[in-house]
């Protein structure tokens, strides 16, 4: 079986999903940075655009 290497880099984000007020991103890096997911959102919610951030654990696999 071949695996297909992934042409993403790792700490690279992508918009997942949007509607006007809100945003999704994916981040393939959060699933070896689980330790620091609070640190993460704690950064996001200092930011002047960001009102709140979740990270969705079931999405980190």
């Amino acid at each position: 079986m071949m695996f297909k290497r992934r042409s993403i880099p790792l700490f690279k984000c992508r918009v997942v999903h949007s509607i006007p007020g809100r945003i999704r991103v994916g981040c393939r890096a959060l699933k070896y940075l689980k330790e620091f997911n609070c640190r993460i959102e704690r950064s996001l919610i200092n930011s002047s655009a960001v009102k709140t951030a979740h990270i969705s654990k079931y999405r980190i696999k």
